[in-house]
């Protein structure tokens, strides 16, 4: 895929600083000396994404409402939890990321742009956003308690900067497209020990990964909605390997944590092949996990019917696939 694909995506990523509810006036100059520092000039082409992501996440509210959330305002911004309404000052909310043992590279807590420059590769435009969309959530974690919009603070400004990137990508052939691998109890129910229960679990787990970075690798991982990535074992390994990434991820890979389904933007015009491609996928990584088996047990002289076996190993699980297209919509500018 082309460089420019990637460049519009970090562009879109970064289209907002992740400190823009910390000091909204001036926030475009902020994107600008950090898009200055990876190298990439902005333009208005994300824009329709900025528009249409903002129109998916919040409320249409008037600006001139008296309910608006000005964070420039007090000294000390107040954070206020949407769920249980619990109210923390933000030098609290800085004692959280120091728990959680994140360096403070934040002087005034607005983004430093300096901050970037390490995880971009100007060669490399894949590589240089596949490193910022994973590490710079942990290189500014306070962007994960600053909200995307202060007149509806009930999501994180990451939140927006990832959806923004996944229509950017698919700005002009806006497609949801949908993986499920059915039956999975049936599948299941087969074993016979414990252990088996748990090799099932984690088969089908890492068959669906298999699927998901087929589309990471050509769309990124913002493409996928359901279930979100950022942080997952099994994606930091991957992108540590394909992508030479430093992460420290979680060791525990032999943990089933994905569905047995998952949903994503893509081109709607591509539906159809990535649909077989995501079939071929699936089933070539099934029959990398049998293969051993099968050469094990013909190694030990265990005679069987190899043609039964791939037979079985073929029609061992189903795997459904359906795109939708998003209906075309008229943006105006904010």
């Amino acid at each position: 895929m082309k460089q420019d694909f990637w460049s519009r995506k970090i562009k879109a990523f970064l289209h907002d600083p992740p400190d823009k509810a910390l000091k909204i006036s001036g926030h475009k100059g902020r994107r600008d000396e950090i898009l200055n520092v990876v190298g990439i000039t902005y333009d208005n082409s994300v824009d329709p994404a900025d528009w249409i992501s903002s129109a998916m996440q919040r409320l249409n509210i008037p600006s001139k409402c008296d309910i608006r959330i000005d964070f420039e305002k007090p000294d000390k911004p107040v954070f206020k939890h949407t769920l249980s309404a619990i109210e923390k000052e933000l030098q609290q909310v800085e004692s959280l990321i120091a728990e959680k043992g994140f360096e403070k590279c934040f002087l005034v807590y607005v983004f430093n742009p300096v901050v970037i420059e390490p995880l971009v590769d100007s060669e490399d435009w894949r590589k240089t956003y596949f490193t910022i969309w994973r590490l710079l959530p942990e290189k500014y974690p306070l962007g994960n308690f600053t909200p995307a919009d202060t007149r509806i603070p009930d999501h994180s400004i990451w939140d927006h900067l990832d959806i923004t990137a996944a229509i950017a990508g698919v700005l002009d052939d806006f497609g949801l497209f949908a993986v499920k691998i059915p039956a999975v109890q049936e599948f299941i129910s087969n074993a016979r020990k414990l252990s088996d229960l748990w090799a099932g679990s984690h088969m089908l787990s890492y068959l669906i990964f298999e699927a998901i970075t087929s589309l990471v690798y050509e769309y990124g991982p913002d493409a996928i909605i359901f279930p979100h990535l950022r942080g997952h074992p099994l994606l930091d390994k991957w992108l540590k390997e394909e992508f030479s990434i430093e992460i420290q991820y979680d060791e525990m890979l032999d943990v089933a944590n994905l569905p047995n389904t998952f949903l994503c933007v893509i081109p709607n015009s591509r539906g159809k092949e990535l649909g077989t491609q995501v079939k071929e996928k699936i089933l070539s990584a099934l029959k990398e996990i049998s293969n051993p088996v099968k050469e094990k047990l013909k190694s030990g002289g265990i005679m069987f019917d190899e043609q039964l076996w791939d037979t079985q190993i073929n029609n061992a699980i189903s795997v459904f696939t359906t795109c939708l297209k998003v209906p075309n919509v008229d943006v105006y500018e904010k």
